[in-house]
């Protein structure tokens, strides 16, 4: 799709759906013309091979970042949904990859954990891809659910759904990965390979992304085989990056320890007062 059908899908999208949730945005300028999204000059498309600069790519993503990713994450966090019931984030990531013209499948990760307590259907994840359709493949990947905690701010676009609350940046997540197939679609001649996004349901709890893994998301055709994340930290300044090498954040987990007995060790260190 050409750079400008883009920019119109985008504002179609914009001044269309979201446009309810958008007039209670006080801080938020009501979205005008295609090109005040991503102007034409700032992210042209570009020719097979030809890859765009850092400069150009950072400059589409400051270019979208108000109205478009701002705004869609505050439409977004007004109406956060639990693991495997994600039903209206899961709509509106579909409908804005299709305003986007980007094809996509529905219907990933299904609960099969309902007889162990687990609540909801699942099957909202949805996969897109952009590029070639071959090898080499490159997944980005975004959780949508939400936590059941009550929201207890003064934001314009705080959460309408009682209990319920974007607390973990999912909601960020989500829409930076919509931001990001948006630039990705107008540089698409430009990749030489597949970039695969996943929005992936039931993070906080729910093992979404394992229920994903055992349905192919990594292996169907082309197989992944890079694939990244990230997640807001807020104690981070904003537009700086944090990592480190090996293993990090990776899982959680509770356990219980039952002490039967004290061993000669712990009693004698706790008859000397060492305890």
């Amino acid at each position: 799709m050409p750079a400008r059908r883009v920019l119109t899908a985008l504002a179609a999208l914009a001044v269309g759906a979201g446009a309810a949730d958008r007039a209670a945005y006080a801080d938020v300028d009501p979205v005008g013309d295609a090109l005040a999204l991503l102007d034409a000059a700032t992210l042209p498309a570009t020719a097979a091979g030809a890859a765009p600069s850092y400069a150009a790519l950072l400059g589409a993503a400051r270019a979208i970042h108000g109205d478009f990713i701002v705004a869609l994450r505050r439409r977004l966090h007004q109406h956060p949904e639990l693991m495997y019931r994600e039903e209206h984030t899961s709509e509106v990531i579909r409908e804005t990859l299709k305003a986007l013209g980007v094809p996509y499948t529905d219907g990933w990760a299904f609960n099969t954990r309902q007889d162990r307590g687990v609540r909801g259907p699942g099957g909202y994840g949805v996969v897109a891809e952009l590029g070639t359709g071959h090898p080499p493949c490159v997944a980005i990947r975004a959780d949508i659910d939400a936590l059941p905690i009550l929201e207890r701010t003064d934001v314009a676009f705080k959460s309408k759904e009682d209990g319920k609350m974007h607390a973990c940046g999912h909601d960020g997540h989500t829409s930076m990965l919509l931001g990001a197939a948006a630039i990705l679609k107008a540089h698409e001649k430009s990749l030489n390979g597949t970039v695969r996004l996943i929005f992936q349901p039931a993070e906080e709890g729910g093992a979404g992304a394992k229920r994903m893994r055992e349905e192919g998301v990594l292996t169907r055709y082309p197989p992944v085989q890079n694939a990244f994340g990230f997640h807001l930290w807020p104690y981070l300044p904003s537009g700086v990056i944090g990592g480190k090498s090996g293993t990090w954040m990776s899982a959680s987990d509770r356990f219980t320890i039952e002490v039967s007995h004290f061993g000669l060790g712990l009693g004698l260190g706790l008859g000397l007062g060492l305890g």
